[in-house]
C-alpha cells in the first residue's frame, strides 16, 4: 500500500534545528520520531520517552527513554542524543527555538535517563517535545553538509533520495528496523508539492 499526499508548501529543511510546523510536518514526521506524541484527542502519549514527570517546582523534568532504538545510520538512540538535539534546537537559528527558551540545562543521568532543568516553569514544554523541539535526529548527522536534504532519524520511514526531487516530490520507504512497524501500514509514502489549490 502507498500513501500519497499533496502538500500546500514545499519542504524548508530536514535539519532538525530548522524544522517547520503546520504544513511542514508531513515532510519530517516520516523520518524523525519525537520524544513524546499527541494522540487524536491531543493527549500526550509515550514515544521515544516512555515515562516523564516534573518535580514539585515544575522546573525539573525527568524523562525515561525507550531502549533498543537505532538511527538509520546505525547510531544508537540514547540520552546523549536527546541532549544534543535539544541543545541544537535551543541555540539554533530556527523559527521554533523559542520552544526551548526556558531550558537551562539538559543533563544525561544514564543512557536511558535525562533531566531537563528549566529557568522557570513552562507548561508548553511537553507539547513542544511532541513537535519540532522533540524531533530527534542522529547526532552523527549534525556536521553533514547535506543534512538539510538527507535526514537521518529513527522513524518509520526513510527518505528515498534517488526517487525524490527537492521542492517537488518526496518519496519515503519503510524502515524495517522501526520499533513500531505495525502502526504504519503503508509500504511507502509520497508527498507531492501542489501549491495550486485547483490542482490539489
Amino acid at each position: 500500500a502507498v500513501l500519497r499526499l499533496a502538500a500546500t508548501v514545499a519542504n524548508n529543511s530536514f535539519d532538525p534545528a530548522q524544522l517547520g510546523t503546520g504544513n511542514a510536518v508531513q515532510y519530517w514526521q516520516p523520518v524523525y520520531v519525537n520524544v513524546l506524541v499527541l494522540d487524536t484527542e491531543s493527549q500526550l502519549q509515550p514515544s521515544l520517552a516512555t515515562e516523564w514527570s516534573y518535580d514539585d517546582s515544575m522546573t525539573e523534568l525527568s524523562l525515561t527513554l525507550r531502549e533498543g532504538v537505532e538511527f538509520t545510520d546505525g547510531t544508537p538512540f540514547d540520552a546523549a542524543a536527546v541532549k544534543a538535539n535539544m541543545e541544537r534546537v535551543a541555540t539554533g537559528s530556527g523559527s521554533n527555538a523559542y520552544m526551548l527558551a526556558n531550558v537551562a540545562s539538559v543533563d544525561v543521568v544514564s543512557d536511558t535517563e535525562v533531566t531537563v532543568t528549566l529557568s522557570q516553569p513552562d507548561r508548553g514544554l511537553l507539547n513542544y517535545l511532541a513537535t519540532v523541539a522533540g524531533a530527534i535526529a542522529s547526532p552523527a548527522s549534525f556536521d553533514d553538509p547535506e543534512l538539510a536534504t538527507e535526514p537521518v532519524g529513527s522513524g518509520p520511514y526513510v527518505l528515498n533520495k534517488d526517487e525524490s526531487v527537492a521542492g517537488a516530490t518526496y518519496v519515503y520507504e519503510r524502515n524495517e528496523n522501526y520499533w513500531d512497524v505495525k502502526s504504519f501500514p503503508y509500504d511507502s509514502v509520497t508527498v507531492t508539492v501542489m501549491e495550486d489549490a485547483t490542482a490539489r
